[in-house]
């Protein structure tokens, strides 16, 4: 099985897309980032959408709230805020990880908290 692992705080803007050509190859891909960071985010965002996975799996969500989420629309950042209870959660605002939820449109979510 052929793994990629991608630390976007390591990457420069110009040097992303070998990187993703790679992921394309890769049957898992690990994205870390610098949490409050949004440009990671946004990054993470666009992978996610070039990528189109089956199954995404997030540190931030425990098993309960991957399958609260999963009830509610990706594209609908305040129910996705909502369902999962984030801003009891101790992470930075939804804001940030809104893009990456809908990106993921129509995969199965993981919490892996």
């Amino acid at each position: 099985m052929r793994i990629l692992c991608v630390l976007l705080s390591l990457i420069s803007a110009p040097a992303f897309a070998a990187p993703l050509d790679q992921a394309r190859a890769a049957k898992v891909v690990f994205i870390g980032e610098i949490h409050d960071n949004p440009a990671h985010h946004a990054t993470q965002a666009k992978w996610v959408a070039a990528l189109k996975p089956r199954a995404l799996v997030f540190e931030m969500l425990t098993p309960e709230m991957a399958k609260a989420a999963s009830s509610v629309p990706f594209t609908d950042a305040a129910a996705l805020a909502e369902a999962t209870h984030w801003a009891e959660s101790g992470w930075p605002e939804f804001a940030f990880y809104a893009p990456i939820f809908s990106a993921a449109s129509g995969a199965k979510l993981y919490g892996a908290a």
